[in-house]
């Protein structure tokens, strides 16, 4: 078995999931934001907010194109930018109220996406699965 070949077999077949679904969600009546904006406001949802920097580097992209993803959103009334009190030079960025409640919506949807892909996995296969992201991912949390 060629591991290095098998692992990026693996992470195609997760990603082109993931394209499939965010594509989907971001086509949510009244949710009006391209998969990218969905991508940003997936990651700030539920949260207290979080700066240009560490979204540019969880998303893996530049600060200057999560500045202009947070324009756009900050017009459509789903993210503010506040000071962060603890360095008054870094902003962060903030989910509305709006955002949370489409955000909320969009997540119930995202499951149901989500529940559709897994159904072709018996009760066992899932609970492994499941054992097996956790043993995969135990080494890389924060």
């Amino acid at each position: 078995m060629n591991r290095i070949k098998c692992i990026g077999e693996v992470i195609e077949s997760l990603r082109k999931g993931q394209r499939a679904t965010c594509g989907r969600m971001a086509k949510v009546p009244g949710a009006a934001v391209t998969p990218s904006q969905w991508a940003l406001l997936n990651l700030l949802y539920g949260e207290k907010g979080a700066s240009v920097k560490e979204l540019s580097a969880v998303m893996n992209v530049t600060g200057s194109a999560i500045t202009q993803l947070a324009n756009e959103l900050e017009e459509k009334g789903y993210l503010r930018r506040e000071h962060d009190p603890k360095d008054k030079r870094t902003i962060k960025l903030i989910p509305t109220p709006k955002c949370n409640k489409m955000m909320s919506g969009i997540q119930k949807l995202f499951a149901e996406e989500c529940a559709v892909m897994f159904s072709k996995l018996s009760d066992s296969e899932l609970k492994t699965l499941n054992e097996l992201h956790k043993k995969i991912t135990a080494g890389n949390q924060p």
